[in-house]
């Protein structure tokens, strides 16, 4: 786990990122070998400043969900595969210590991702809501590799304990808009409380099954190549 805190600059916590890239994932241009083959998987983090994206990084793995003395950069997870092998695949979790308030996440963080998480404020402001998340979307799409797969984009609608609290916050968007919004794009939607944990294990539920489809996909087509 990689920690940050404010004294960072921006091309600190670029070059920190930058290293981290060439170590886990064969450089930030490098072409991703299969999942069969692979241990680690790459997962960031994008949404606005009020979404909980790094109460999320801490619940995916496993640090204390109540602690705001640190930003976590880079942190990682073990995931079990539910086939014969139970394989373990470590999935390497990237948050943006920050950097969107200033509009200066760069295009290394976006590359040779595998998930991605963008999660969003259920209890925000929805003025602007849909615009924000459709600006996110965009920029995903602007800095993926073009030698590699795209990512797949989970849309995570986060805080779902304030709505279900006793003080009942309202709602930014209904369930079904942001469940459309992600339809409309080939995206899987969950709703979640990062902070209380509720629905976190189907976000790894999901990936798991993710995973063990690509691998089944990539075995077929091998065996197909070999007749």
């Amino acid at each position: 786990m990689v920690c940050v805190d404010c004294t960072l600059s921006t091309k600190q916590i670029d070059r920190i990122r930058t290293n981290q890239n060439n170590q886990h994932f064969g450089g930030i241009d490098g072409c991703k070998s299969s999942f069969k083959d692979r241990s680690m998987f790459k997962l960031i983090l994008l949404g606005d400043l009020d979404a909980g994206k790094s109460t999320l990084e801490k619940r995916l793995s496993g640090q204390p969900v109540d602690r705001i003395d640190y930003t976590s950069i880079f942190s990682q997870f073990q995931l079990v595969l539910n086939n014969n092998s139970q394989q373990q695949k470590t999935i390497a979790v990237w948050d943006t210590a920050g950097q969107e308030k200033f509009n200066s996440i760069p295009p290394s963080y976006y590359r040779g991702a595998d998930f991605v998480l963008l999660v969003y404020n259920i209890v925000g402001s929805s003025k602007s809501l849909m615009s924000s998340l459709s600006i996110w979307f965009d920029s995903i799409h602007k800095y993926q590799s073009q030698e590699t797969d795209p990512p797949n984009i989970i849309i995570i609608g986060n805080k779902l304990d304030l709505v279900n609290s006793e003080q009942g916050k309202e709602r930014s968007i209904t369930f079904e808009q942001a469940q459309s919004f992600a339809n409309e794009r080939g995206c899987q939607y969950f709703e979640i409380s990062a902070f209380k944990g509720d629905n976190c294990q189907s976000i790894n539920d999901y990936m798991i099954d993710y995973i063990q489809q690509k691998i089944i996909i990539e075995e077929e087509r091998e065996e197909g190549l070999g007749k």
